[in-house]
């Protein structure tokens, strides 16, 4: 495999990847992070070049990932952050990424998103806009660029899991609107097997592959599956009215932003259906899959 510049390594995401990375026989990975002792190295593997350091600089990520082939970019800012947080980072940050690539001679990236850049309706949501914004940044970089956007990532210690088993847990399941969104979840690890195949693809190029899971459920199912693992029943479920919660959400978060349990953009999933388009990369990739009921067998504290 060719020279590999990571970013986002200490990540959910990233820490699964680099276990697969490093357990291939060839292969230099240089990871950037933030602090290197939050990086993991999995025992008897390769090593990875470690460089400390941020998306701030265009000259210091240049010298960082001088004499690398392919620039997979994980880190972002994700969660409760301001408009302006998620701008600075997924949209400034991967300009940098990308301006830094190009001074080098760094001929590929590969750039991570996320499958709510192509929602509909992205209201309230500085986080999906920041994603969609840098994803044109990648296509008009000039290099030869590959998009992946996964659906709901879940695994151990999954954040959104973490946040799922807070919504299913309680006395009821808490579940915004209807319901009936449609979701594709995908295993973290069959993500970073997606990622890899990507990486070692000569026929991805300039291409943009959603990455879902072999299942598509509603999110009340999903999620009354998580209360099914955690309580051993799958009901009540309190629907809330979500464009309400929406609206006001969106009122108050200029004021109590720093108090607000959640933002208006957080709730987008439960409007819009988070399911992967189909592509032969991810097609044949599917039948080794993680199904719903094995990726919710991984339990997240409530």
């Amino acid at each position: 495999m060719p020279a590999l510049f990571l970013t986002g390594g200490t990540g959910f995401v990233g820490r699964v990847l680099l276990a697969r990375l490093l357990a291939r026989p060839a292969g230099d990975v240089t990871c950037l992070v933030r602090d290197p002792a939050r990086l993991i190295v999995p025992a008897g593997g390769r090593t990875p070049r470690v460089v400390g350091g941020d998306l701030g600089s265009v000259e210091a990520l240049a010298e960082a990932m001088r004499g690398c082939d392919i620039v997979l970019h994980l880190a972002a800012s994700t969660g409760k952050a301001t408009a302006a947080a998620h701008q600075r980072a997924n949209l400034e940050g991967t300009r940098t990424l990308i301006a830094a690539a190009k001074r080098v001679g760094v001929p590929r990236f590969v750039y991570v998103s996320t499958i709510a850049a192509g929602f509909p309706d992205q209201r309230f949501y500085p986080y999906a806009a920041s994603k969609a914004a840098a994803e044109v940044a990648v296509r008009e970089s000039g290099l030869d660029w590959t998009i992946v956007r996964p659906t709901i990532v879940l695994g151990p210690d999954s954040p959104i899991g973490v946040a799922f088993a807070k919504l299913a847990g309680g006395p009821a399941v808490m579940m915004f609107g209807d319901g009936k969104a449609r979701v594709q979840p995908i295993d973290v690890g069959d993500l970073a097997n997606v990622l890899v195949a990507v990486l070692d693809s000569s026929a991805v190029s300039h291409d943009t592959i959603d990455a879902g899971g072999p299942e598509e459920i509603s999110f009340e199912e999903l999620l009354a599956g998580v209360r099914q693992r955690l309580r051993g029943s799958r009901t009540p479920v309190l629907h809330l009215p979500l464009t309400l919660l929406r609206y006001a959400l969106a009122a108050f978060e200029p004021l109590l932003f720093s108090v607000l349990p959640l933002t208006a953009g957080q709730l987008a999933a439960f409007a819009n259906d988070s399911v992967a388009r189909p592509h032969p990369l991810t097609t044949a990739l599917r039948p080794g899959m993680q199904s719903v009921d094995q990726m919710l067998a991984t339990r997240n504290p409530a």
